[in-house]
């Protein structure tokens, strides 16, 4: 595997660092440009929600005004049938008086004239041969194309209310104009056919003809004059042409001169007259202008705070780009360092492929990467051996063991393996594996094993040979002795074999033994004091020896063991030769126990204890000079104290 870095992959941290500043203006474009979109939509909704409420009361209007409008050209033409039937037009006033024709009480006067324009029969004697021909009702049914029924302007009568005039031809069966029936109406005839529309807020509702002649408004519909709407609005004159049921267009008032939003609707009847339905452009937009406003200044507030936010995100970004800075060194490192460990690490997926392998496992199998489990370059037993360790690491355990496996070479080898699951979360994904080839440490641990052994076996027999060395040593003692005639009980004597007994015993719990690195004392000292008081006692009389050694851990390592052994040997003896002197009756105890580290040895007597002004490191004895070097050669301190006898305790650490 060569041993160079992967090419550096830009992280997003990085990328994003990079790119903050753009980031955030360009949240702010987007932010302008999405209100700036919602504004323009929201206007776009005031605007059809006020044309749709102009529609709706359009139609409103269209509907009772073309009804109350037939109700009046059926007056008038039962007037004209009447008027045509007569001989002598003047006869059809007599007619006028029909009850039918007061079904309408705004119906100010019933006229008919003749073709000159003279009143010939009427409902209102004043109004008896005036001459009509001056009027706009009359005047429009001269013209062949423009007879039928007509609307006139607004003016006043003569008792001074504003009246509308509605006028038909009368025209003969030989095709000869007679005259106009006409009908004065008040204008409360409107109002009360336009009583149930309210108009739009600072809106108008107003009748217009085809002439461009303004009839009438609501409101203020007393005061309107009669004016004629000019050319220049070019969407009156398309609806008139193109004969448009209804049409939106906007426009400078006529009277408030603002921009104002027009509805028009063709009346059913007649439709030479159209419904107009206006309203102020500022009464319409001016919640949208508040809303427009209040969203311009949020959106310049959230402006600010992207911005704000862009410059503490590219503080983050950059803390996180060095970060990852920091992480991608990590990784290379753990990288290089997993690469190039003398051990081996793998990793597989859930399938059994390698995923990752290191140059020490490279050395062993080859490039596993990607190749299928089973792949034919690996022995058979060895991917069984593979097989089930998988399956348990699969299962979620973590695990150790050593297995031999067999090497694609043929060779085969022993590793210590650890296992376990690789988790994404809680799931497993994987296996990560570490091989630890041990075939040469176990070569080695066999080797330093059989080694060991055949020490231990000549150590056994060297501690054998010693003890039986010293045996050999305290025959010859005795030997010697009785050889020269002196007592096997002289004292000296005694105290020389129990000494040599002591080391001898040492080496014979060490050859019994299977541990040949300590010495357990808790059995070593009871032989001992056996032996001694045995040495010391009189047929006759046989002293107490009371042990209090159970259960203690008393293993000692040989280089202490022998010091302590000489040291229970002379505080023994001491107890035996002066506290029961020639063999008497008596108690001696042996206690000992190890606790915090240390060893702690006291024996006792029930004797008269130690003499007056006693001092263990003045005395001239051998036996005490022993106790208090030895004592010294194994750290360790003494202490005496009389107390219905003497005591002695050794502390040492062990």
């Amino acid at each position: 595997m060569p041993d160079t870095a992967p090419p550096r992959v830009p992280t997003l941290s990085s990328t994003a660092f990079r790119y903050m500043h753009l980031i955030g203006f360009g949240a702010v474009a987007v932010l302008v440009c999405l209100l700036a979109f919602t504004l323009l939509m929201h206007r776009q909704d005031e605007l059809e929600s006020a044309a749709t409420t102009r529609a709706l009361l359009a139609r409103v209007a269209d509907a009772r005004l073309s009804s109350s409008l037939k109700r009046v050209d059926n007056i008038l033409d039962h007037v004209v049938s009447t008027s045509v039937r007569v001989p002598d037009i003047a006869q059809a006033e007599l007619r006028l008086h029909d009850p039918a024709m007061y079904m309408l009480p705004e119906l100010v006067a019933l006229v008919v004239t003749d073709a000159a324009g003279i009143v010939r029969a009427t409902t209102n004697p004043a109004l008896h041969l005036m001459d009509m021909s001056a009027r706009s009702f009359f005047t429009v049914q001269l013209q062949p194309q423009s007879r039928g029924f007509f609307l006139s302007e607004p003016f006043a009568s003569r008792t001074g209310g504003m009246i509308i005039v509605a006028s038909r031809p009368i025209i003969l069966d030989d095709g000869r104009f007679a005259g106009v029936a006409a009908a004065g109406l008040r204008t409360t005839f409107f109002e009360n056919a336009l009583s149930s529309i309210t108009p739009p807020a600072h809106g108008r509702v107003a009748l217009l003809g085809e002439d461009r002649l303004l009839r009438l408004r609501v409101p203020d519909m007393d005061g309107v004059a009669p004016s004629v709407i000019p050319d220049t609005i070019e969407g009156i004159s398309r609806h008139f042409s193109g004969r448009t049921k209804e049409s939106d267009i906007e426009a400078v008032g006529l009277f408030s001169g603002s921009d104002r939003l027009i509805t028009l609707r063709t009346l059913e009847f007649p439709d030479t007259l159209a419904v107009v339905v206006s309203q102020g452009a500022d009464a319409v937009l001016e919640g949208w202008r508040h809303n427009a406003a209040l969203i311009s200044t949020l959106g310049i507030l959230a402006s600010l705070l992207i911005l704000c936010l862009a410059y503490l995100a590219r503080q983050v970004v950059r803390r996180a780009a060095e970060t990852d800075a920091r992480q991608r060194k990590r990784d290379t490192l753990f990288a290089g360092l997993l690469r190039n460990l003398p051990v081996e690490c793998w990793a597989r997926n859930r399938d059994g492929q390698v995923i990752f392998q290191n140059d020490a496992c490279m050395r062993f199998w080859g490039d596993l990467h990607d190749k299928p489990f089973d792949q034919k370059d690996i022995p058979q037993e060895t991917l069984a051996a593979w097989a089930s360790a998988n399956r348990r690491a699969l299962s979620g355990e973590t695990f150790s063991h050593q297995v031999e496996h067999v090497l694609p070479s043929g060779e085969r080898r022993l590793f210590e393996a650890h296992l376990g699951p690789m988790r994404d979360d809680a799931e497993v994904t994987g296996i990560l594996g570490v091989n630890l080839d041990v075939t040469d440490k176990r070569r080695a641990e066999e080797g330093l094993r059989a080694s060991l052994a055949e020490k231990e076996v000549l150590l056994k027999e060297i501690h054998h040979r010693v003890k039986n060395n010293l045996q050999v040593i305290l025959s010859l003692i005795n030997l010697q002795a009785n050889a020269s005639g002196e007592d096997a009980d002289h004292p000296v004597l005694r105290r020389t074999s129990t000494r040599i007994f002591s080391m001898a015993l040492i080496h014979e719990q060490l050859y019994q033994s299977s541990d040949l690195t300590a010495v357990d004392m808790a059995g070593y000292i009871p032989l001992l004091a056996e032996r001694v008081a045995k040495a010391y006692s009189m047929r006759s009389a046989e002293p107490e020896l009371i042990m209090d050694l159970e259960g203690q851990d008393l293993r000692l390592s040989i280089e202490k063991a022998i010091p302590l052994g000489l040291i229970l040997n002379e505080l023994l003896s001491n107890a035996f030769k002066h506290a029961l002197p020639q063999g008497g009756l008596g108690r001696v105890r042996v206690d000992a126990s190890r606790a915090d580290g240390r060893v702690s040895v006291e024996v006792s007597d029930d004797g008269p204890g130690m003499p007056e002004g006693f001092d263990p490191d003045a005395t001239e004895s051998l036996g005490m000079q022993l106790i208090t070097s030895l004592t010294r050669q194994i750290g360790g301190q003494m202490t005496w104290w009389n107390d219905r006898g003497a005591h002695f305790r050794v502390t040492f650490p062990g």
